[in-house]
């Protein structure tokens, strides 16, 4: 069995909330009926769950300017 590659993308969090956003506008043409949704989605919807945790995550660890 071998191990699965994984593609590492290090994104300023305006180019991640852009790609968030196409990301958004392509899978919103697809139903979210597992049974009938393609694995390609799936996947998206995935990587949308992670841009949204990580931009969470940055934007709870800012300070406000004094």
């Amino acid at each position: 069995m071998s191990k699965s590659k994984k593609v590492t993308l290090k994104l300023e969090p305006t180019g991640a909330a852009a790609l968030h956003g196409i990301i958004a506008a392509e899978q919103k043409l697809y139903t979210t009926d597992p049974k009938c949704t393609p694995p390609r989605i799936v996947e998206l919807r995935k990587i949308m769950d992670d841009i949204d945790n990580q931009l969470e995550t940055i934007l709870n660890n800012e300070t406000p300017d004094a």
